[in-house]
């Protein structure tokens, strides 16, 4: 008795088309090395990178997290990319990454010294997110009205 497989015509890359949902991905080190050693793999999963939102990864070494953010980078090139990371393992990732935030505390300072930003604790981030990106919106428009200030009276 034969079973044969019906093979789906169904793209999963329309479901997340249609309904404009984000998506989280939970990455192991052996699941990651997957993907990145086999080109069709790589391929397949380059075609989800704009409906994920955030990844996650565990037991990933630190040259998987920062060629993760690499192919995060190649794929999508107009978009910047923040990483997070705590220690040492970290410093690849965060220094790959547009923006590089650290959190330091126990782990030691080597992921603060190589970042873009420290902070104390992960529940800083929301604050740190929301108050530079506001704070650089009013430098902007102050420069802004400088310049025009100064065209003004040079006029």
């Amino acid at each position: 008795m034969k079973i044969h497989e019906k093979k789906s015509t169904f793209d999963n890359s329309q479901l997340f088309e249609q309904s404009n949902t984000k998506i989280c991905v939970a990455l192991g080190g052996a699941s990651f090395r997957v993907i990145y050693n086999d080109e069709n793999f790589r391929k397949e999963f380059s075609r989800f990178i704009p409906y994920i939102s955030v990844v996650v990864g565990a037991r990933v070494t630190p040259g998987q997290k920062a060629e993760f953010v690499t192919l995060v980078k190649t794929a999508l090139p107009e978009v910047k990319t923040l990483a997070v990371g705590d220690g040492a393992n970290d410093v690849n990732m965060i220094c790959t990454a547009n923006v590089g935030v650290a959190i330091f505390g126990k782990e030691g300072l080597q992921a603060s010294t190589a970042s873009d930003y420290s902070i104390p604790e992960f529940k800083m981030l929301k604050p740190l997110l929301l108050h530079r990106g506001s704070e650089f919106c009013r430098i902007n428009q102050n420069y802004i009205f400088y310049n025009f200030y100064k065209n003004f009276l040079l006029c």
